[in-house]
């Protein structure tokens, strides 16, 4: 949960709710969207909900409010409509003040990949924190099983650089 700076509050999660609230699931039940909510300032109110994904599970583990109102949401997917080296990549969607998709960026390896945090940089990017078990494509140097990586991503959601961490354990 982040608070908008146009008031209000942006929630980040999954959930496979096809009715109420949380509809319009993307995959075949029981798989997950990636689901991001708009309250009111007082939580009172919905004022929009969107889920995001392909015919896979895809989860959002975090979110962070952006300055012209919108926000960065990152988790991963495993739906192959958006995988593009292994079984599970990082994924980053980018969206406006009224939930609508700007951009979408997905990256990692050969091996289980998935963004946890992500936060914007002083130069309008972003800096995302994951873990990855990939050697290969985005992620080139793997110390173990499970590396944390760090990656950063420009204003338009380009990846510029990653940079994994870990033991050979």
């Amino acid at each position: 949960v982040v608070e908008s700076p146009l008031g209000g509050y942006f929630i980040a999660m999954y959930s496979n709710g096809n009715n109420g609230v949380i509809a319009g699931n993307n995959g075949v039940f029981p798989s997950y969207d990636g689901t991001v909510i708009k309250l009111n300032a007082t939580g009172t109110v919905v004022e929009w909900s969107f889920n995001f994904g392909g015919t896979q599970s895809d989860f959002f583990s975090g979110i962070e409010a952006t300055p012209d109102g919108g926000c960065a949401v990152v988790g991963r997917t495993f739906s192959p409509s958006l995988v593009l080296h292994g079984n599970s990549d990082a994924w980053v969607i980018k969206l406006t003040s009224t939930g609508v998709q700007q951009w979408q960026t997905v990256f990692g390896g050969a091996g289980a990949d998935a963004a946890e945090r992500i936060r914007l940089t002083p130069d309008g990017g972003y800096i995302i924190v994951g873990q990855t078990e990939s050697n290969t494509n985005d992620f080139s140097l793997n110390r173990g099983a499970n590396d944390v990586f760090v990656a950063k991503l420009n204003g338009t959601g380009a990846l510029q650089w990653t940079q994994t961490y870990g033991g050979s354990q």
